[in-house]
C-alpha cells in the first residue's frame, strides 16, 4: 500500500494534467437566430414569416427582384464584436419555396468589418450556398471552420438571397448557429515541465512506499 506522500504526489500530477491552458471566448453567439417569434436584430430584406420553420417561425428574405443583372439581397444580423484567430462553425437551414426560379441562389455567411461599429467592410468568411433547384424542403448549410481575420473588431451574419436577371426570388432561412471550435486543452511548456518533474518525485516516493 502507499503511503500518504505517494498519494500526495499523484494528487498533484492529477491537478497538473488537467490544467488546460485558458483559451479566449470563439465567435460571438447569433441573436435571435431560431426566429421563433419574429427577426428582432435583423435588418434588410426580411419578414417574419410563422407559418414555416421547426418550430414555426422563419426569417422570409425576398422577395429580391432582378431586373437585367443579377441582385443580392441581404438580411443581416446586429452588429457582433469579434477577436482575430476566434474560430467557429456557422451553420443553418434554408428553404426555398416551391415555385421559386432555378437560377435563384442563396449564401450564408459573416460580413466582417475592421471598425468596432460595422461600418467599415473587410472582408467576407467562408461561405456556404445554395441554389434554387432543391425547393420545398429544410436544407442544412454549414460554412465549415471559420477564422476571423486579422483586422477585424466586429461582423454581422448574412443570410443572402441572389435573384438571376429578370426574375425574383425569395429564400426562408431557420436556425442560425455560430459553433464554438475551441482549442483542445493542453498543457503550455511550463506545466509540461512541472509535470515531468511532479512524476518524477511521485515515481520515486512510490519507489520508496514499495520497498518500506
Amino acid at each position: 500500500m502507499c503511503n500518504h506522500r505517494s498519494n500526495f504526489a499523484l494528487a498533484v500530477v492529477v491537478v497538473v494534467v488537467c490544467a488546460p491552458v485558458a483559451a479566449r471566448a470563439n465567435c460571438p453567439a447569433v441573436p435571435n437566430g431560431t426566429f421563433d417569434t419574429n427577426i428582432t436584430g435583423w435588418t434588410n430584406f426580411g419578414v417574419w414569416d410563422g407559418t414555416l420553420g421547426d418550430p414555426p417561425g422563419s426569417d422570409q428574405v425576398g422577395p429580391v427582384t432582378a431586373g437585367g443583372l443579377t441582385t443580392y439581397g441581404d438580411a443581416l444580423s446586429t452588429c457582433l464584436p469579434v477577436t482575430p484567430g476566434d474560430r467557429c462553425n456557422l451553420t443553418a437551414e434554408a428553404y426555398v419555396p416551391v415555385g421559386q426560379p432555378t437560377s435563384g441562389s442563396g449564401q450564408l455567411g459573416y460580413i466582417y468589418f475592421s471598425d468596432a461599429g460595422c461600418s467599415t467592410p473587410l472582408s467576407l468568411s467562408a461561405t456556404a450556398d445554395l441554389t434554387g433547384t432543391t425547393q420545398g424542403t429544410w436544407l442544412p448549410l454549414s460554412t465549415g471552420p471559420l477564422t476571423v481575420p486579422p483586422g477585424a473588431s466586429s461582423a454581422k451574419v448574412a443570410l443572402n438571397v441572389g435573384a438571376a436577371p429578370n426574375t425574383s426570388m425569395t429564400i426562408n432561412w431557420d436556425n442560425v448557429v455560430s459553433a464554438d471550435l475551441s482549442p483542445v486543452p493542453m498543457l503550455d511548456p511550463r506545466g509540461l515541465l512541472l509535470l515531468a518533474a511532479v512524476l518524477a518525485v511521485a515515481g520515486a516516493l512510490v519507489l520508496r512506499g514499495v520497498r518500506a
